[in-house]
């Protein structure tokens, strides 16, 4: 067969497919460079099955966010997400940028398989390039691709898209491999279950006989219970606090995300963290959703007697159970409207639907050129997006000054930053600024007041506050517990019993409280053994034990007596350090890790050098960053 002198002149496909791969990997470059964050510290850094393999069981047998104190957290079950995590954990640490680069190697893989997808349907190289990078650079997916936890979108669309190319070709096998891809999917996430339904639709419309359809159903169906299954034996039938929701609220917040993913399709430059208040839509989203709704029946209505092919009935489908889950007719623990990381299979099922559409158009040569500028637009913000996410204190400082209406999201993880680098007064002015009970993470805040109010010395304030906390949000047992942490250091064991007795009570699967009253006879001897210290004690006996009964602000300044008593040996005064890095202030760790680089010249600890030069930098930067947020200290407590 002779080829024409156009034909011979085209890029080969895995050309084009190549050049988007580098295209995507240059703007997402800086993430590898990024750091925990936001929901990562639960997840990944203190999660047991992340940080020590497990047998498989394991996995499997429990709800996304082990050993939460939240009962909305047990709502989700996403086994192979923490099972990669914990392989992840397994070739690369505690390093981060080892799961940021996981991250990116599945967006890269997600994107080739859409390729692959666009070309089985027929859609020429260059426009399933095209589509494939405006897709893949799209800035509003920053957020599943730059953040470690937005892996289970990524995750489970990679299993999605695979099993819908390998079930593109007519073949009993590659059902059942398909069939199999989807259970991955739904293990990854619960949005895999639009790829079920696009199966579904696929096989019913490639079937012309009832007996045939049956033949073709069962392996999705069969995978789909077996999920089922194994998800009821691990997390039961749980329930979001959002099913409180009155079905008039319920109702007008999902036609406001449905205004909101209009918007957000349409200005995708503007990406954001959280997108809106799921107890106060916008009137004007609102609205706009029911216009949008309207415009799709009238739209269906006038196309019911089209017959769209199986592929494109099943990408249909795929869009519009993906964004569906996410409307709010079916609860799920959020508080906000919308989110940019819902977007990924939607987006993924409308490149698919559209693409040959475009493709056969008139103007496609048009549409060519809009989406070459498009893309070049998405990449360079896609490139700055993934800077800031990879950067803590850019993230944050970002969310708190664009959300004035509600700043409380970037007032606490903002506040979280300035506590671990121990900058403890602009810590709390920020938690103030989320105290209003109009605001979505109100008592957040005031549960993160208290526990930073317990490392400044300030118990009684923060026992006020648990037990305020625990008599508002009875349905949620870390308040309760923290009530009978603090009531240890005030003295209170009596009363410490008695929260964590009506803890275990009310809280059977909750494992703290059984643990802390195993504990409470020893803080008991301990507490007595500190006021009967005889007053020749050891200083730096002294300081271990306060730090013992958890009394961090007295322990610190035991260390600083102690060191300040007599020169300490090397090992006493990398203790110290140690210690003051985990719960002491700023300008505490500066000042030991001064003195311990002054008397400790030549032998000093490289692990401890690098977290107090990390940590030294954090600070400074928090610092600089203070004054640009206008939120002014508070008082004297």
């Amino acid at each position: 067969m002779t080829m024409e002198p156009s034909e011979s002149r085209a890029p080969r496909p895995w050309l084009l497919i190549a050049c988007v791969l580098v295209v995507v990997l240059a703007s997402y470059i800086p993430v590898l460079g990024g750091p925990f964050i936001w929901d990562d510290h639960h997840l990944v850094e203190q999660s047991r099955l992340v940080k020590q393999l497990q047998p498989l069981p394991e996995y499997f047998g429990q709800g996304f966010w082990q050993h939460d104190d939240s009962p909305e957290a047990h709502t989700y079950y996403r086994p192979l997400v923490i099972l990669s995590f914990a392989i992840d954990h397994l070739i690369y640490g505690d390093n981060s940028g080892g799961f940021h680069l996981t991250n990116l190697w599945l967006h890269l893989l997600a994107t080739v398989f859409l390729f692959r997808l666009l070309r089985r349907r027929q859609v020429g190289a260059g426009a399933a390039s095209l589509a494939t990078a405006l897709w893949a650079l799209f800035p509003r997916l920053t957020e599943d691709v730059a953040w470690i936890s937005g892996r289970t979108d990524v995750l489970a669309s990679v299993f999605v898209l695979a099993a819908l190319l390998v079930n593109s070709r007519e073949s009993p096998r590659r059902r059942v491999y398909a069939a199999l891809l989807l259970l991955l999917g739904l293990f990854c996430k619960e949005v895999a279950i639009a790829g079920v339904a696009a199966m579904l639709v696929q096989e019913w419309r490639r079937a012309s006989t009832w007996r045939e359809r049956a033949f073709r159903l069962w392996p999705p169906l069969l995978a789909s219970a077996f999920y089922g299954a194994l998800r009821w034996h691990a997390i039961g039938a749980q329930a979001s606090a959002s099913t409180q929701l009155h079905p008039y609220l319920r109702a007008a917040a999902a036609f406001a995300a449905i205004g909101r993913y209009l918007v957000m399709l349409a200005t995708p430059w503007l990406a954001d963290i959280q997108i809106g208040q799921l107890t106060r839509p916008s009137a004007l989203f609102v609205v706009l959703g029911v216009v949008v709704t309207i415009a799709i029946g009238v739209f269906a209505f006038r196309c019911r007697r089209r017959t769209l092919s199986p592929d494109s009935a099943a990408f249909l489908v795929m869009s519009a159970v993906s964004i569906g889950l996410v409307l709010h007719l079916i609860p799920f623990s959020v508080n906000v409207v919308a989110a940019d990381r819902f977007m990924y299979l939607p987006l993924a099922g409308l490149v698919l639907l559209v693409t040959p559409l475009v493709e056969q158009s008139s103007r496609a040569r048009l549409f060519v050129l809009g989406a070459s500028l498009l893309a070049a637009s998405f990449a360079a913000v896609t490139f700055w997006r993934a800077s800031v996410w990879s950067d803590e204190v850019a993230l944050w400082s970002t969310a708190f000054k664009q959300k004035r209406l509600d700043p409380s999201i970037g007032a606490v993880e903002f506040g979280n930053v300035f506590t671990r680098a121990g900058l403890y007064p602009e810590a709390l002015a920020l938690f103030a600024r989320g105290v209003d009970p109009a605001f979505d993470n109100y008592e957040i805040a005031l549960n993160n007041i208290g526990t930073t109010s317990l490392r400044t010395g300030h118990y009684a304030e923060a026992a006020e506050l648990f037990a305020q906390l625990s008599a508002r949000v009875p349905s949620t047992p870390k308040y309760l517990m923290n009530l009978a942490v603090t009531e240890t250091y005030l003295g209170n064991f009596p009363a410490a019993r008695r929260y964590t007795d009506e803890a275990i009570a009310r809280f059977p699967a909750y494992d703290l409280p059984r643990s802390l009253k195993q504990r409470l006879p020893e803080l008991r001897r301990e507490r007595a053994s500190l006021a009967a210290e005889p007053p020749g004690t050891p200083p730096i006996e002294h300081a271990r034990l306060l730090g013992r009964l958890g009394l961090a602000a007295e322990s610190i300044q035991a260390w600083r007596e102690a060191l300040n008593a007599k020169a300490p040996t090397r090992d006493e005064m990398e203790e110290a350090l140690w210690f003051a890095v985990q719960v002491g202030d700023a300008d505490t760790v500066l000042a030991f890790h001064e003195r311990y680089q002054k008397e400790f010249a030549g032998q000093l600890d490289p692990q401890l050098e690098l977290v107090c030069e990390t940590r030294a930098e954090l600070v400074a930067r928090l610092r600089a960053a203070w004054p640009t947020l206008g939120v002014p200290l508070l008082g004297p407590r």
